[in-house]
């Protein structure tokens, strides 16, 4: 188990300060019709759902509540009759790029400290001190064995993007715009609990929110990531309104252009709401069904939750990743999100949380 590793020995190499070509920061932040602007760092775990663990272990592992992956690609390569396939994951991609890649590196997520391939190789090849814990008779627990080897980076579980959400009150468009991504090496205690995280280096996103041809032969790792951005993640960059301030915004310009704007159910294949749907999807009416203790007999009632900043603090967001063998980079695109509100009965328990619509990035 992994309770130490060396890391910031490995920053001190001599770098050369560089500008990252066509700031998109810049750009948003220089555009009069972008009203308002946030930066935000959102943690993904590629390889872990939500459904497939309790969300209890996942918090401890990954710090996560909710995370999940859908397959896009896997494409491996038979050129030279391999008999034991690797697997492919984003991490032994990122962590075994060659010299001759294009594709910038940074020791910060400003994008400003270039990272040299020699400054690369220095950290892909550090070392981590690994401890075995032996659990006495007596219940209490003493140190066995410590030793050294290569971290596994085969292995990095996470991942970080730094973001920027952007909107435009003109069109009542609400964007999230990627702009680099790190792997995380993480530290865990003898109980196997997530206990710190550190950037191994920034990588900037290519080809930001373009279209992703998953037939093209260079793009051989793809996923569908969910996740979710909180309010107490965001640091407003631009403008004075808070997060859910703006969501509330988004929510009631759909609602007052219902023939006009496409949003979809957060149901079954998602169908397009109608313009009644729409003009109506402010008004904090739900329908939830609970079932008789007793007679088990399903009970559909509607309660009223007043939608507010208070009550919309979180947003699901649905992107597609995608890895690019030939030129060694990420793209990243905005497929959807979602405006989460919790959600309360008429006697103000608290009952849950649930995503009002989707909006698709393309519509």
């Amino acid at each position: 188990m992994n309770t130490n590793f060396i890391f910031a020995t490995l920053l001190f190499l001599s770098y050369s300060i560089s500008s990252f070509a066509s700031d998109p920061i810049d750009a948003i932040l220089g555009d009069a019709d972008a009203t308002w602007a946030a930066e935000v760092y959102t943690d993904y775990a590629p390889n872990m759902s939500q459904y497939s663990t309790s969300r209890e272990k996942m918090m401890a592992k990954y710090g996560l509540s909710q995370n999940h992956f859908t397959t896009l690609k896997i494409q491996h390569s038979l050129a030279n009759d391999p008999i034991r396939l690797i697997g492919i994951t984003l991490a032994n991609q990122m962590l075994k790029m060659e010299s001759n890649s294009t594709t910038k590196l940074f020791k910060d997520a400003a994008l400003k400290e270039t990272l040299s391939y020699a400054d690369y190789q220095n950290i892909i090849k550090g070392k981590t001190t690994d401890t075995i814990f032996i659990t006495q008779a007596d219940g209490t627990t003493e140190v066995g064995q410590v030793f050294r080897r290569k971290m596994p980076f085969g292995e990095v579980p996470l991942f970080r993007v730094k973001q920027i959400l952007h909107y435009n009150k003109k069109t009542n468009e609400l964007s999230l715009t990627p702009i680099a991504v790190a792997p995380l090496f993480c530290a865990y205690n003898k109980e196997g609990e997530l206990t710190g995280t550190s950037p191994l280096f920034w990588m900037p996103i290519q080809d930001i929110n373009k279209a992703i041809d998953l037939n093209a032969p260079s793009i051989n790792w793809a996923k569908r990531m969910t996740r979710s951005i909180d309010a107490d993640d965001v640091t407003v960059i631009k403008g004075k309104e808070s997060f859910p301030e703006i969501l509330r915004a988004v929510l009631d310009g759909f609602a007052a252009k219902p023939n006009t704007s496409k949003i979809h159910h957060t149901y079954g294949d998602m169908p397009l709401m109608t313009p009644k749907d729409i003009a109506t999807i402010n008004s904090g009416i739900d329908t939830i069904i609970t079932f008789d203790p007793v007679t088990f007999e399903e009970i559909v009632s509607e309660v009223t939750n007043t939608i507010t900043p208070e009550t919309m603090r979180k947003m699901s967001i649905i992107q597609d990743w995608a890895w690019n063998k030939e030129t060694q980079s990420i793209s990243i695109q905005l497929v959807a999100f979602a405006p989460i509100v919790k959600i309360y009965d008429n006697k103000k328990n608290f009952i849950g949380s649930s995503a009002i619509f989707y909006k698709r990035s393309n519509e």
